[in-house]
């Protein structure tokens, strides 16, 4: 244990030097309080010291409340010289922070005494703030394993809730699919076998029309689970980007300015071009209507990007996706936002924020991430717009 004496007394600081060295203590010596706040404040600072009352610059007692000011957690035990033996002064000192006190000239077996005793309160308090250290360490460890507990939940329920939702819908679309087969058949029959000018006829196709309607609701249903045929094609993000300007211009309002930040480089992948528009189409109406009437910007981005496993955990669907490079389609606004509430539904199938009858855009996007073995990020605050990145496997060539 390193021992720092403080003493402008050359015999008495030779005396204590000897004594403490004898003891097998590793002693530092400062002729005053100048030179021995220096040491104090060192990184490998001394833990017991012995400080004379009395000394040149900074004495003793102002000495103490300095070191007791320094917020270093370093254990310390402060014994203070003094040839004053009246008890206010005494009190004194101790209120100033000395932990114990000798009177000069002060008896060698006293002296050992006293120091042992600091040595072993340092130990004490050095062991207990270990165990501090230890239970933060601990309750720290139990706090992220809790944390990552919760989350693991989390996803767990999530992915049951879309597996459920997948076999749900998946069974309806195709058990519609299979009735609207029946109905549509029929109905082009009736129509075949109806004489021209019938008044029916009307009828008959105001019907069909609503049942190819239905088809189509049923193809999405199928879009979400990822069970829709996905015609594969090597696909430039930025061409197809630029190729549905004029489209997605005529799909926002007037107050809405469509700004487009796309890659210098093309950037490609596989993908179905009927689906990928369809994406395009479905984040930017939704950008749209979720600025409404006031004015608001959209922003396009294309790029590409680096995806790993930490990255994968904030995305969606957490598909165990392979480390590596991908397309990345953005969709900024500057709209209303969403809750976390909202956020949490979002993907689900008819659930919306607009009137009856919508709902399943997003499940849709969803979906045609799935059957193309990529990922969606959602990321949005009420008041605050949102921004939607969708990615796609990359190729390094056409």
């Amino acid at each position: 244990m390193k021992v720092l004496i403080a003493e402008d007394d050359k015999n008495a600081r030779i005396l204590l030097e000897c004594m403490l060295a004898d003891w097998g203590y590793d002693v530092v010596v400062a002729c005053d309080g100048n030179e021995a706040w220096e040491l104090i404040t060192t990184p490998d600072s001394p833990s017991l010291l012995i400080i004379d009352w009395m000394m040149p610059g900074i004495d003793g007692v102002e000495l103490c409340r300095r070191i007791c000011q320094v917020d270093d957690n370093v254990p310390r035990f402060i014994i203070l010289l003094t040839a004053i033996g009246n008890k206010k002064a005494t009190a004194w000192g101790l209120e100033a922070g000395a932990d114990d006190y000798i009177t000069k000239p002060f008896d060698h077996n006293e002296l050992r005494a006293r120091v042992g005793v600091g040595k072993r309160v340092i130990k004490l308090q050095s062991a207990l703030a270990n165990n501090v250290k230890r239970l933060e360490l601990e309750i720290t460890n139990r706090k992220r394993a809790e944390e990552e507990r919760l989350k693991l939940e989390a996803q767990i329920q999530q992915a049951q809730k879309f597996e459920s939702l997948n076999v749900m819908a998946g069974s309806i679309a195709h058990n519609f699919n299979n009735l609207l087969t029946g109905v549509l058949g029929n109905l082009d029959l009736a129509l075949s076998r109806l004489p021209t000018g019938s008044p029916v006829s009307k009828s008959i196709r105001a019907a069909d029309k609503v049942a190819k309607r239905a088809a189509e609701l049923s193809t999405l249903m199928l879009t979400y689970v990822g069970q829709r045929k996905v015609n594969m094609q090597t696909i430039n993000m930025v061409e197809m980007a630029e190729e549905m300007t004029a489209m997605l211009e005529m799909a926002v309002s007037k107050n809405v300015v469509l700004k487009f930040n796309l890659s210098p480089e093309p950037v490609f992948f596989k993908g179905d071009p009927v689906q990928i528009r369809q994406v395009i189409m479905n984040l930017v109406t939704n950008a749209a209507e979720a600025i409404g009437d006031a004015d608001g910007t959209i922003t396009l981005t294309t790029d590409t990007i680096f995806c790993d496993h930490a990255c994968f955990q904030q995305l969606f669907p957490d598909d165990d996706l392979p480390d590596g490079k991908y397309v990345c389609f953005e969709v900024s606004d500057t709209g209303c936002g969403m809750d976390e509430e909202t956020l949490a539904k979002v993907f689900d199938p008819f659930f919306t924020t607009k009137f009856t009858g919508r709902g399943l855009g997003m499940a849709a996007v969803l979906g045609i991430q799935r059957a193309h073995r990529g990922a969606v990020s959602l990321n949005s605050q009420p008041g605050k717009g949102t921004t939607v990145r969708v990615l796609f496997p990359a190729l390094d060539a056409p």
